[in-house]
C-alpha cells in the first residue's frame, strides 16, 4: 500500500531527516521519503500488511510524537477532499446563476443528442455573469510570499538588537552591562533554550537549538557577554529569514502547480449547479465562465474562446477554441462564457494526471540528498566530538580554559548541517517545479540524475518527429474505384492514425463487413463484400503467399489485395514537426547520440532522418524488433533514454533508462512506464529537460562545495581562535540562506527556443481531436 501523508509543524530539516530514518525502521514500512521541502511523508508497506490506512496514520502519529512532538500527521487523501469542500463553500454565491431551458433538459446524454439539448439553452445573464466572475479573477492570480516584517517574531529581534547596541555604547558599569546583555539574549533565546530543555528531557541532545543555546551560555560563562548575545541574536535572525526563503520557493513552486479545479457548474434541471469536480460524469454538460479553470477534459459545444493553457503545457500564448475542440482540464477560460461537454471523469482528466504525478515526484530522492541524509546522520556527532576534545585538550596545552571554551564553542555552532539539509532537496525540488512551468512533469528527482547520464536518446518517428497527421500521396491501381472501396472499408474496423486517414469523410456500411482481424505491425485482413481483403505492408502480403509488385518511395505504403489478386497501393506520408531538426540539433550539440527506430520502410526512413538530422536511423522494426534493437544501442552507449507516445512504445519506455511519453494525452501504458511526461509535442521539451537537469547538478554541486568550505574554512580558523562566535553563526544559519538562495535561482532558467511554433502545434492537434 502506497499513502501520502502531510505533516504539520516540523521546522527543522535535521529533525526531519531523523523522523524518515525512525520510519524506514518500523517492521511494516518497505520504504519512507519525507521531503522537508514540501513537508510530505510518502510511504510504502510491506505487501502482508494488514491495516487500513486510517491505522496507518494512527501508528504513524504515534512514532512521529515520540520523535518530534507536536508534528501531526495529515492524510492527504482526506485533506484534499476537505480543501475541496472548504472551496466549494466558498463559490456558494454561483449556485444562483441560472439558464432558461425551453424544457426539461437531460444531464446525461449521447453524442446524437447533444445539439438538441444545447439548441434549448439560452443564457439570459451572461453580462451579470461576466461581472460577477471578475473579482475571481483577480483571486486567481498566482500567489506570492511576503514577508511580514512587524510579527511578533521580528518584533523581539528588533528589541533585542536596541538592547544589544545599548550595551555596547552604554558608558556603565559591569552589572548594568550584564543584564542589559542578559535581557536582550533572553527576548531572542528564551523558547530557544525552553525547545532545548524539552528536548533534553526526551533524550535528544544534539539539535539546533540545544547545540546554539550550549554555546552562547557557554560565552557567558566566559564573560564574553556581547558574542553569546550575538550568537543568539544571528541565530533567529538567520532562521527568520532561512524560514522566507523556503517558504518563498514554496509558493513559487505552489503557483507553477496550481492547477486544480476547486467546482464545476453543471446543467442541471434547467439552472446551474455548482458540484465538485469529482461529481461531473461523462457528457454532463457544464458551463464555463470568463475566469473559471476547467474542471474536466471537455468538448465544446456552444460559442467559442480562448484559454490560459500555461499551466498545463508552459505556452504562455492563449489557445483559441471554438465548437468541438477539445480543451485540457486546468485551463482558464478568457474570454466569453461557454457551454461544453465532458469527455472524461475528473479521475481521468489532464489534471488528475498531472497532480498525481506531482504528488508522488518527491518520494525519489537523488543521489546528491541520499548522500546529504547520510552525511548529515554523521557530521553532527563528529564535529559535537571534535568540540569535546578540544574543550578537553586544549586549556591542557595552552594554559587557559577561556580558549578551550570558545574554540568547543565555535565548533557546537558550527556543526549543524541544515545549510545542507535544506538546500539540496530544495533545488530539486525546484527543478521539479521549473520542470512542470514548462510542461514537463517529471517523477523523481532521481530521473534528473538520470538524464544528465544519457548518452544517446532514441525516438519513435510517427507522432514523437512526426506530426502523426497523415495524408494519402500516391494512389496506383488499375481500378482505384474497386480498390479504394475494398481499403476503406478494411481500415474502417481500425482505430490506427493511418486507418483513419484513409477512411476520412467516406460512408461505410458496417453490415458489409464480416469479419476483421489487425496483425499489430503488418495489417488488416477483412471480409469485405464476401471477399477476402488484405491491406498492409509487404510483410503481411509475403506471410500470405500473395503476389505484389514492390515499391521504394517515401512515406507508409498499404498494399491492397485479395487472395487471388493484387489490386494495388497508397503511399500514405506523415509531416515532419517544424521544431524536430532544431531539437535534435541541440542534443547532438551536446554530445548525445540520437537515433530514430521505426517501423516504416526504408526509403521513408531515411528520408526523415536525414531531414532531421538523426545520427542513425532503423527501420521495418516491429514491436518486439524495437526492444531487441534498443538493447544493442544500450548495450554500446550504456544510459541511452527514449522518447514515444503509443502504447507499442511501451516496453522500449520501461527498459530505457529515461522514457520520455509525448503528449498528456498520449496512451495510458506510454505515460504509466515513463519517467517524464512532456505535456506538448515538442521535441524542445526533451532538450529543456536535459537543460534543468543539467543546472539542477550543477547548482546542488555549487552548495555543496559551498558549504562544506565555508564550513571548514570557519573551523580551522576556529582552532586557532581567528573565528568569532558570530563567525560560526555565518557558516550555519548564513550559509543556510545563501544556499537557498541560490537553489531557487533555477527559476530565472531560460528555456523554449520554438515556444512559438508549439503553439501552432497545440492548436493543430487540439482542432484535431
Amino acid at each position: 500500500m502506497k499513502s501520502n501523508f502531510k505533516l504539520v509543524g516540523v521546522d527543522c530539516a535535521v529533525c526531519a531527516g531523523k523522523l524518515e530514518h525512525a520510519i524506514n525502521k518500523l517492521p511494516y514500512i518497505k520504504s519512507a521519503t519525507l521531503s522537508f521541502v514540501d513537508l510530505k511523508l510518502y510511504v510504502e508497506t510491506v505487501d502482508d500488511f494488514n491495516h487500513t490506512e486510517q491505522e496507518l496514520e494512527n501508528m504513524l502519529q504515534e512514532l512521529t510524537s515520540k520523535v518530534l512532538p507536536n508534528v501531526i500527521v495529515k492524510n492527504l487523501k482526506k485533506q484534499n477532499y476537505l480543501d475541496s469542500l472548504k472551496a466549494r463553500s466558498k463559490n456558494k454565491k454561483f449556485k444562483d446563476s441560472e439558464v432558461s431551458v425551453n424544457e426539461s433538459s437531460h444531464i446525461h446524454v449521447s453524442d446524437t443528442d447533444i445539439d438538441s439539448v444545447i439548441s434549448q439553452i439560452t443564457i439570459d445573464n451572461l453580462p451579470e455573469i461576466k461581472e460577477e466572475v471578475k473579482p475571481e479573477i483577480e483571486a486567481k492570480k498566482p500567489s506570492t510570499y511576503k514577508i511580514n516584517w512587524f510579527n511578533s517574531e521580528f518584533i523581539k529581534v528588533y528589541i533585542s538588537t536596541v538592547l544589544f547596541i545599548l550595551g555596547l555604547v552604554l558608558p556603565v558599569g559591569f552589572w548594568w552591562k550584564f543584564g542589559i546583555y542578559l535581557v536582550s539574549y533572553l527576548v531572542v533565546g528564551y523558547e530557544v533554550i525552553i525547545g532545548a530543555v524539552k528536548n533534553i528531557v526526551k533524550g535528544k541532545f544534539l539539535d539546533e537549538k540545544f547545540l546554539t543555546s550550549l554555546a552562547s551560555i557557554a560565552a557567558f560563562a566566559i564573560n564574553e557577554m556581547p558574542e553569546a548575545v550575538a550568537v543568539m541574536l544571528l541565530y533567529n535572525v538567520g532562521e527568520l529569514f532561512q524560514d522566507h526563503a523556503v517558504a518563498k520557493s514554496r509558493a513559487a513552486i505552489g503557483s507553477i502547480v496550481n492547477l486544480k479545479p476547486e467546482y464545476a457548474n453543471l446543467v442541471n434541471d434547467g439552472k446551474i449547479e455548482v458540484v465538485k469536480p469529482e461529481e461531473l460524469k461523462v457528457n454532463d454538460i457544464i458551463l464555463i465562465k470568463v475566469g473559471e479553470k476547467v474542471p474536466t477534459d471537455v468538448v465544446l459545444v456552444k460559442s467559442e474562446t480562448n484559454f490560459d493553457v500555461s499551466s498545463i503545457t508552459g505556452e504562455s500564448m492563449p489557445m483559441f477554441a471554438e465548437k468541438d475542440s477539445k480543451v485540457f482540464s486546468g485551463s482558464i477560460n478568457l474570454s466569453n462564457a461557454v457551454y461544453a461537454r465532458v469527455v472524461s471523469t475528473y479521475e481521468n482528466s489532464t489534471v488528475a494526471k498531472i497532480l498525481d504525478l506531482i504528488e508522488n515526484n518527491s518520494s525519489k530522492k537523488s543521489k546528491a540528498e541520499n548522500f546529504i541524509t547520510k552525511f548529515a546522520r554523521y557530521y553532527t556527532p563528529s564535529v559535537v566530538a571534535i568540540a569535546v576534545v578540544l574543550f578537553a585538550l586544549f586549556p591542557l596545552y595552552s594554559g587557559g580554559i577561556v580558549s578551550g571554551v570558545h574554540k568547543a564553542a565555535v565548533f557546537l555552532v558550527i556543526s549543524c548541517p541544515c545549510a545542507l539539509v535544506i538546500s539540496i532537496p530544495l533545488t530539486y525540488f525546484c527543478g521539479l517545479g521549473v520542470s512542470a512551468k514548462y510542461g514537463l512533469l517529471i517523477k523523481g528527482a532521481n530521473v534528473l540524475d538520470k538524464i544528465n547520464s544519457l548518452k544517446a536518446i532514441c525516438f519513435d518517428k510517427t507522432g514523437t518527429i512526426t506530426m502523426g497527421k497523415f495524408r494519402i500521396t500516391e494512389i496506383n491501381s488499375h481500378d482505384e474505384k474497386e480498390m479504394l472501396k475494398f481499403l476503406v472499408y478494411a481500415e474502417s474496423t481500425s482505430n490506427h492514425p493511418i486507418s483513419k486517414c484513409i477512411v476520412g469523410d467516406n460512408k461505410v456500411d458496417p453490415t458489409q463487413i464480416t469479419a476483421s482481424r489487425e496483425i499489430m505491425g503488418q495489417g488488416i485482413i477483412a471480409t469485405v463484400f464476401g471477399e477476402e481483403v488484405y491491406c498492409g505492408n509487404e510483410k503481411l502480403l509475403e506471410s500470405n503467399h500473395i503476389d505484389y509488385n514492390p515499391q521504394s518511395v517515401a512515406g507508409t505504403i498499404i498494399y491492397v489485395a485479395t487472395k487471388d489478386e493484387f489490386l494495388g497501393y497508397v503511399v500514405v506520408s506523415d509531416v515532419v514537426k517544424d521544431t524536430s531538426k532544431d531539437a535534435i540539433g541541440e542534443l547532438k550539440a551536446k554530445g548525445i547520440k540520437t537515433i530514430m527506430l521505426t517501423g516504416d520502410n526504408k526509403v521513408t526512413a531515411e528520408f526523415v532522418s536525414y531531414d532531421v538530422g538523426v545520427d542513425d536511423y532503423k527501420y521495418n522494426l516491429l514491436p518486439q524488433d524495437k526492444v531487441a534493437e534498443f538493447e544493442k544501442i544500450s548495450e554500446e552507449y550504456g544510459n541511452v533514454g527514449y522518447v514515444g507516445d503509443g502504447i507499442n512504445d511501451a516496453p522500449v519506455l520501461d527498459m530505457s533508462s529515461v522514457g520520455y511519453a509525448m503528449g498528456i494525452n498520449g496512451s495510458d501504458s506510454a505515460i504509466e512506464y515513463s519517467d517524464i511526461v512532456v505535456m506538448t509535442d515538442d521535441l524542445n521539451s526533451v532538450v529543456d529537460s536535459v537543460k534543468i537537469a543539467k543546472t539542477t547538478r550543477r547548482i546542488a554541486t555549487e552548495n555543496i562545495v559551498f558549504c562544506l568550505i565555508i564550513k571548514f574554512i570557519i573551523m580551522v580558523l576556529g582552532t586557532i581562535d581567528l573565528a568569532p562566535m558570530y563567525l560560526a553563526i555565518f557558516a550555519d544559519v548564513g550559509v543556510s540562506i545563501l544556499a537557498i538562495l541560490n537553489a531557487i535561482r533555477i527559476f530565472t532558467i531560460k528555456l523554449g527556443k520554438n515556444r512559438k511554433n508549439e503553439k501552432k502545434l497545440l492548436n493543430d492537434k487540439t482542432s484535431e481531436k
